[in-house]
């Protein structure tokens, strides 16, 4: 792609010089290039203008140069950027190096949490389920609070800064921790027992981590709910 765009400089430079003469040049023979990508394409180093065109054999040459960067960027594979599948063709350069993280963490791309509905309940025993994409965070603890009081569960993340920090109050609101440092994306699905029989639950999954001032902060999913068997 380098090499393709060289070619197309040298074709634009050739412009300016001869604008006002109304001759457009185009590089001898002793200038090598190629017509499909070749690692080891080279040219000399030395080269001079040759035969004089039109305009409008100007603007074909330059054509056919943008047709063949198009082509080598069309037939490029895709490649993981972040997360995602991208063309050559819509993306251009190198992935983010690690001192744009840090720039990235001041966007605000916080953490995401959902809670997903609980499965497999009994009288005494449910699996809750979430999932946590950390984005440009990272270092994740991530835990499920949950308990008969719905405000308590709704209320950790604006009570407490860690997981450490929970004050559980027995049936009312408990904590179980599922990962201690998560980076990326995952999902989880944690079975609680000791549950009382036909009663209301509520749950949520949440994640603790530091922010981009360092500050220990949590995030919580709005809670869900379910009742035991009876």
């Amino acid at each position: 792609m380098i090499m393709t765009l060289g070619l197309l400089s040298l074709a634009i430079f050739a412009i300016a010089p001869a604008a006002e003469a109304a001759n457009y040049y185009y590089p001898t023979t002793d200038y090598q290039y190629q017509t499909t990508y070749n690692p080891s394409y080279s040219y000399t180093s030395t080269y001079g203008y040759g035969n004089a065109m039109t305009q409008e054999q100007l603007i074909s040459y330059l054509r056919t140069l943008i047709a063949q960067l198009q082509a080598q960027l069309a037939a490029r594979p895709g490649y993981n950027y972040y997360g995602g599948t991208y063309d050559h063709n819509y993306v251009i350069g190198d992935p983010r190096s690690s001192d744009d993280d840090d720039d990235d963490n001041n966007d605000g791309d916080e953490p995401e949490v959902e809670t997903r509905s609980a499965t497999d309940i009994q009288e005494d025993e449910a699996a809750l389920r979430g999932r946590v994409d950390m984005n440009d965070f990272e270092d994740g603890e991530v835990f499920f609070v949950y308990g008969t009081d719905d405000d308590q569960v709704d209320d950790v993340a604006d009570d407490y800064d860690t997981y450490s920090d929970i004050d559980t109050d027995g049936d009312d609101l408990s904590k179980i921790r599922v990962d201690s440092s998560l980076d990326d994306s995952d999902s989880y699905e944690e079975r609680v027992t000791g549950l009382d029989n036909d009663t209301r639950y509520y749950f949520a999954i949440c994640v603790g981590y530091e922010d981009e001032d360092e500050d220990d902060v949590l995030t919580c999913d709005s809670a869900d709910d379910f009742t035991t068997d009876n």
